[in-house]
């Protein structure tokens, strides 16, 4: 692997760790005005989901 190869991964990497850290900490402001029932609907609902991507790949 070339110098070029490993700091590319490494960028990408990092980027896709930044957006990750970034959304997360979005989404807990965004959870800090919700109401408790309104935040396990969201959970469930994103938990279905994703369940549904495994079964369909």
């Amino acid at each position: 692997m070339s110098h070029s190869d490993a700091l590319s991964d490494f960028i990408d990497m990092t980027m896709s760790r930044f957006l990750r850290d970034r959304d997360f900490r979005l989404r807990l402001l965004a959870e800090a005005d919700e109401t408790p029932r309104e935040t396990a609907y969201k959970i469930r609902r994103e938990s279905m989901i994703a369940a549904q991507r495994r079964t369909a790949s």
